[in-house]
């Protein structure tokens, strides 16, 4: 890491890493499009600003969209939230009218569990730490629905020179159901759509070679 930060020259960098020493900064952090990165253990992790806002749509939406989350790493953490919200929605509520008693619950218990997040890490690299040179790269994706919504998630699969299968975490997505009811089986093909968006979006944007089956 010392390597790669004095390869970058001092007019680029953070405020924060322009005299950077690792040895005397254990737990430096920098955030990178919302998200915290540890720049010593080199992982993406949250960082969540505890707001104090009315049970309202309003205020339920200022809290959903604080937890800014590029790569869908804690999708199924929010998805619940949003559901709430498109409850709501349903019922005819308005932005600040009060919510009933049942939804309030549900909220209340979502954003106690909210500060959790906090104790999520994923390694920023998809290669391991010491891991010899790498012979197959495969993309696997995953998709799945229910009633309540539907998403896609994509892993990288790298085999090194030992045989060893190294499984890295690239990008999630998901959605809430439409408001017009769907049937399951045509939100799963919605999901498996999603999931071949993924994947050519993701084969853009890394330089690898994949293997195909």
């Amino acid at each position: 890491m010392d390597i790669l930060i004095s390869c970058v020259p001092e007019t680029e960098r953070a405020p924060s890493v322009k005299d950077l020493d690792l040895s005397n900064n254990p737990a430096l952090t920098e955030r990178a499009l919302g998200v915290q990165w540890n720049v010593q253990k080199d992982t993406f992790s949250y960082k969540i600003a505890e707001k104090e806002r009315p049970i309202t749509r309003r205020g339920m939406l200022s809290i959903i969209c604080s937890v800014y989350d590029p790569l869908g790493f804690v999708s199924p953490c929010i998805l619940p939230a949003k559901a709430i919200q498109q409850d709501l929605c349903l019922k005819g509520l308005g932005w600040d009218d009060q919510i009933p008693e049942p939804c309030k619950q549900k909220w209340q218990s979502w954003l106690e569990g909210l500060p959790k997040l906090e104790q999520f890490e994923i390694l920023r690299c998809f290669k391991p730490p010491n891991c010899p040179d790498i012979q197959q790269c495969e993309l696997h994706h995953f998709s799945d629905a229910s009633s309540q919504g539907y998403g896609a998630v994509s892993y990288l699969c790298q085999t090194d020179i030992r045989g060893e299968v190294h499984c890295s975490l690239i990008m999630a997505k998901s959605r809430l159901a439409p408001l017009k009811a769907m049937m399951i089986p045509r939100m799963e093909l919605s999901a498996a759509v999603l999931a071949t968006r993924l994947d050519r979006m993701i084969k853009q944007e890394l330089d690898i070679f994949f293997f195909f089956f």
